[in-house]
């Protein structure tokens, strides 16, 4: 029995232009899946999601527990969510204050001078510990299993940024 994939893209019209054409690659433009298109049909229908490095515009000018939600709402059994490279203000800090973080500073600032981090302060329009605790709590309170992974160590910023799966059981 032969098997049969769609590959759903949303984007903007000027990188989709980028992507080669394929009979099996629905192309939609738009910021955001919902904004222009009905992709209710696609509910329950969805092997896989990947959402990288974008989590953090709809954090800033949309609404990140919408984004989620209808993103959960495709997802089939079985199927997982992967947003990926979410720039993670606390863990930036966290890796800042460590020896490591402070050679870091020094070197990419050429002085001596170590980072000046403050904690226990919300820094609007960055995504912070609560922001991603709050997701997989979101998510979990729907029935997905949700994680929070480490990146591997041969990104160039994974010292700041990590990944979180969600998994429909």
């Amino acid at each position: 029995e032969k098997m049969s994939h769609e590959v759903h893209l949303f984007d903007s019209a000027e990188m989709l232009a980028l992507l080669p054409d394929n009979d099996c690659i629905r192309k939609y433009s738009g910021s955001s899946p919902t904004e222009t298109h009905d992709i209710s049909v696609l509910y329950g229908r969805v092997d896989a999601i990947l959402v990288y490095s974008v989590i953090q515009y709809v954090f800033v000018e949309g609404n990140i527990f919408s984004f989620l939600d209808e993103c959960l709402n495709l997802l089939a059994p079985g199927g997982q969510l992967l947003i990926g490279d979410i720039p993670n203000e606390s863990m930036r800090k966290r890796f800042l204050e460590s020896e490591a973080g402070i050679k870091f500073h020094q070197k990419f600032t050429e002085d001596k001078s170590k980072p000046s981090i403050t904690y226990n302060i919300i820094e609007h329009d960055k995504i912070d510990d609560s922001v991603v605790f709050a997701v997989i709590h979101r998510a979990r309170q729907q029935g997905f299993h949700a994680y929070v992974l480490p990146q591997g160590e041969a990104l160039p910023l994974q010292n700041r940024r990590e990944d979180i799966l969600i998994v429909k059981p």
